[in-house]
């Protein structure tokens, strides 16, 4: 939030410069903002539509992975339009876009 000073959420980014993408190796929202009493709903949405659009600025097209825990992967596919790859589910191009279009540019 803009003149704040809080911890909304964070991230730790990998980039894998000869693969050309970005992978997220941690994404947390803070306690405040998990769960259905959360203060803020579009954390987690803004912070991976950030490692998209670093993705976009590092010549990736966009190209995000992460691996989530089996109990969550279902969402991120879900909210995010993650795919399947492996043991890692990713974004890139038209839906790395969009993200950034829904959670950055709004």
């Amino acid at each position: 939030m803009v003149g704040s000073d809080n911890i909304l959420g964070l991230i730790s980014l990998i980039y894998f410069k000869e693969e050309k993408y970005i992978k997220i190796n941690l994404i947390q929202s803070s306690k405040e903002n998990v769960g259905n009493k959360k203060l803020y709903d579009r954390i987690a949405g803004c912070l991976i539509s950030y490692a998209c659009r670093l993705s976009f600025v590092a010549g990736y097209g966009g190209c995000v992975a992460l691996q989530p825990k089996t109990v969550i992967a279902k969402h991120y596919i879900d909210k995010y339009q993650f795919k399947i790859g492996g043991k890692n589910l990713y974004i890139e191009l038209v839906d790395a876009e969009n993200l950034i279009e829904e959670y950055l540019n709004n």
